[in-house]
C-alpha cells in the first residue's frame, strides 16, 4: 500500500470514528478492572497518574497500554482532518471566524489531550504539610498560617464540612497576607491550578493539614475548555 493510501486512511473520517469508539470501549473497560483490581494490580493508582501502570506493570491494564497508541492515532487523524477542512475552506474564500468552530472544537480536543497527557506524567503528591499559627512554608515561594476552622454538621451530628481560613503572604517579602477560605473540595491553588494544597484534616492546636498535590495538566485543560467555549459559540452561529 503506498504511502498517499495511508495518508488518506490517516486522515479519513471513518477512521476517527473508529478511534471514539474504541476510546470508549477501552475506558469502559477500564473503569471496571480498576474497581475489581483496587486491592491488587490497581492498588498504587492515583487519579489521572500514568506513570504507576508503568512502574508496576500488569497485564490487567492491557487497556490502558491498548489506549494510549489510539489516543495518539486519534490525534493524529484529527490534526490532519482539522488541516485539510482549514485549508479547503481558507482557499474557497470562508475566512470568517464563524465559519471555522470546528476546527476551533477540534483544537480544544487536542489540547484536552495534551493535557491528560502532561498531567499523567507530571501529577505527584507532596508530602503532607502542617499548617497552625506559625507562618509555615508552602513551597512555591509563599507562606501560610491558620485563620480559623468553621465546621458544619449534618443534623445526626456527622461532619458535613469544614472551612479553613488561611493567611498567605510571599515569602520573605514585608507585604499584607491575602485571606484565603479552602474547604475539602475547594483547594489553596496557584499558577492557574497547576499547584495545589488540598485540605487533608484538622486536629487540635488547631492545626490543619494540607495535601501538596503537582498539576501540570489542570493549565492546558483550562485554555482547552475556553477554546471549546469559543468553537461553542461560533458553531452557535449557524443556528441563529
Amino acid at each position: 500500500m503506498g504511502s498517499r493510501r495511508w495518508l488518506a486512511i490517516l486522515r479519513s473520517q471513518e477512521l476517527g470514528l473508529l478511534c471514539g469508539a474504541a476510546v470508549v470501549v477501552l475506558l469502559a473497560v477500564g473503569s471496571f478492572v480498576i474497581a475489581a483490581t483496587r486491592d491488587g494490580a490497581s492498588a498504587d493508582l492515583r487519579t489521572d497518574e500514568l506513570l504507576p501502570f508503568f512502574q508496576n506493570p500488569s497485564p490487567w491494564h492491557f487497556w490502558l497500554y491498548l489506549l494510549l497508541p489510539v489516543f495518539g492515532l486519534y490525534a493524529v487523524n484529527t490534526t490532519l482532518c482539522t488541516w485539510d477542512t482549514t485549508l479547503d475552506r481558507w482557499r474557497k474564500g470562508q475566512r470568517s471566524p464563524w465559519q471555522h468552530g470546528p476546527a476551533v472544537l477540534h483544537v480544544a480536543f487536542l489540547l484536552a489531550l495534551f493535557a491528560h497527557l502532561v498531567g499523567g506524567i507530571g501529577s505527584r503528591l507532596g508530602e503532607t504539610l502542617v499548617v497552625g499559627a506559625e507562618w509555615t512554608p508552602l513551597g512555591d515561594g509563599r507562606v501560610a498560617r491558620l485563620g480559623d476552622v468553621r465546621p458544619e454538621f449534618h443534623p445526626n451530628g456527622q461532619l458535613k464540612q469544614l472551612t479553613v481560613t488561611l493567611d498567605v503572604a510571599p515569602e520573605g517579602q514585608d507585604v499584607p497576607a491575602a485571606t484565603v477560605q479552602i474547604a475539602f473540595n475547594r483547594p489553596l491553588s496557584s499558577g492557574w491550578g497547576s499547584h495545589m494544597w488540598f485540605l487533608a484534616g484538622v486536629d487540635e492546636g488547631p492545626v490543619v493539614y494540607l495535601q501538596p498535590r503537582e498539576a501540570p495538566g489542570v493549565p492546558w485543560a483550562l485554555i482547552s475548555a475556553l477554546l471549546l467555549v469559543t468553537g461553542a459559540v461560533l458553531m452557535g452561529r449557524r443556528w441563529l
